[in-house]
């Protein structure tokens, strides 16, 4: 969905296993799908096209040679529904109502809905930035193997990071949150080793 490079490394090259029984802590799932009337918008845009009008309204953001979005504190995320319409992930507590009126601005469309959630698109980035840095460090390959841990992704419509375990217990989730991270902006689930994701990024 998006192009993000973390110290060099294309987020692509994180494993893509098959997902089952999660350990989640949920946010809010309910979707405002009351309309956004504003000037000079339109209905009849694609969910591609909403969202990439947003991307393009952003402001590039370049930190250590790398050019980064910066997105506004509200943005939890995005992805594309069932019926192909373009949601909006919303941060809980912001305003509803200015976020909305913004995105607008920015997507040109009034084809979207709007959906609460727990974290902000940068707090999630900054804790899939820290995992990757443990998960391509070849100094910790022997630790990565002795945690069965073989994928990392983010799901935008969970609004969590995913890390997969060869075997995603208590005892090995236990190990992970105590050598790589506690964060609880992190879900498991159920990993298998040795296939490749090309597309790891849910969303859009």
């Amino acid at each position: 969905m998006k192009k993000l490079l973390f110290g060099g490394t294309p987020l692509c090259l994180v494993l893509l296993m098959v997902s089952c029984s999660t350990i989640i802590t949920s946010c809010s799932y309910n979707t405002d799908l009351s309309p956004v009337k504003t000037e000079n918008q339109t209905n009849d845009l694609g969910s591609v096209e909403v969202y990439n009008n947003f991307l393009n309204s952003l402001d590039n953001v370049i930190t250590r040679d790398i050019v980064e979005q910066n997105y506004p504190d509200y943005y939890g995320g995005s992805y594309t529904n069932e019926e192909g319409i373009c949601v909006f992930l919303i941060v809980s507590g912001k305003d509803m109502d200015a976020a909305k009126k913004d995105l607008a601005k920015r997507s040109k469309s009034s084809n979207f809905v709007t959906q609460w959630c727990e974290y902000s698109y940068a707090e999630l980035m900054a804790v899939l930035e820290y995992i990757q840095t443990k998960q391509f460090d070849p100094s910790f390959d022997t630790k990565r193997e002795e945690l069965k841990w073989y994928g990392l992704s983010l799901n935008e419509i969970k609004n969590r990071v995913i890390v997969r375990l060869g075997e995603c217990t208590e005892t090995y989730i236990l190990k992970f949150k105590t050598k790589v991270t506690d964060s609880p902006l992190v879900d498991f689930e159920q990993g298998y080793k040795n296939i490749i994701n090309m597309s790891p990024v849910v969303g859009i």
